[in-house]
């Protein structure tokens, strides 16, 4: 099988273009999250798995945590449209201007560790005692997702949106300025539909990165693909679920997951713990002192 490559800067350059003006909002609302580093909350069974094959597991996003995801922004573009189509537009007709790809997989991370609500509900029910902060290198990370994107599929990165004030004029204002851009003159419902479709992938990404504001605790920052394929089931909270693996060795087979460091959750660490970790660090490729390992400053029972 022919391996995968690394974007290259001028190809790392082309793909944001396409997010240019929604990446210009978010900057000019400091909303943006630029920091370098990126928090994955997990068991440790699954980050034994993770670091021994090499591999990221991305779930579908239908089995995440926030059942509403889809409606919920189905309703802020419906009210989007009611400026033009008037009060007769209702949620089923989102379907006729975006096409809505279902199979999104979601890899998430938060742009903060320590979080006591993200310490309780990433340990797959086996208490803090099995509980670690995995921190990325958020660029790297993103590089290797890119690698991986396959013709004709999209693949969205950023910081969630949880006010709904800033998801109304973030959504309202790109949606404004592609329609500007595409005519001046005054367009028909047909051409608005052409023009949804055309940024298609602009739709599909408000709907992997708006979240309710209740869950704005989480912190959360995604990368998502939208793929047909889906060759593993990952079962957890009781359910089945459509997972997409990613597999370093695709791209090089000395490829190791940028790992920064590695926190031991609350009521977690030992000296014993964290020797053994090191020792499993090296054993699977990182040097000695590469990966810091780190104690929650929470305490809790």
């Amino acid at each position: 099988m022919e391996k995968r490559k690394l974007l290259n800067s001028a190809e790392k350059k082309r793909y944001g273009t396409r997010f240019q003006i929604i990446d210009e909002i978010l900057e000019e609302k400091k909303l943006k999250y630029n920091e370098n580093s990126v928090f994955h909350f997990t068991s440790g069974q699954a980050l034994k798995n993770m670091i021994e094959t090499r591999s990221l597991w991305l779930s579908e996003r239908q089995y995440m945590n926030d059942v509403l995801e889809v409606d919920y922004t189905k309703d802020i573009i419906c009210e989007y449209l009611k400026q033009y189509e008037g009060e007769n537009v209702v949620k089923e007709d989102i379907n006729d201007y975006v096409d809505f790809h279902e199979n999104q997989y979601i890899f998430s991370t938060c742009t903060e560790s320590d979080l006591v609500n993200m310490w309780n509900y990433y340990t797959n029910g086996q208490g803090l005692s099995d509980s670690f902060c995995i921190e990325f290198d958020r660029q790297e990370l993103k590089d290797i997702f890119l690698a991986f994107q396959e013709k004709g599929e999209n693949f969205y990165f950023g910081q969630v949106i949880y006010r709904k004030e800033d998801q109304k004029s973030i959504i309202f204002e790109t949606l404004d300025k592609l329609i500007q851009k595409s005519t001046n003159q005054n367009i028909t419902t047909e051409h608005r539909k052409k023009l949804f479709d055309k940024y298609n992938y602009i739709t599909e990404y408000f709907y992997s990165l708006c979240k309710q504001e209740g869950h704005s605790a989480e912190k959360e920052y995604r990368f998502v693909f939208c793929s047909n394929e889906n060759s593993y089931f990952e079962y957890k909270r009781g359910l089945f679920v459509p997972t997409k693996k990613i597999f370093l060795n695709e791209i090089d087979e000395n490829l190791k997951l940028p790992i920064k460091s590695i926190m031991f959750g609350p009521n977690h660490y030992s000296s014993i713990g964290s020797k053994s970790l090191e020792k499993f660090l090296i054993k699977n490729g990182y040097s000695e002192n590469e990966v810091e390992i780190t104690k929650s400053s929470l305490s809790i029972r």
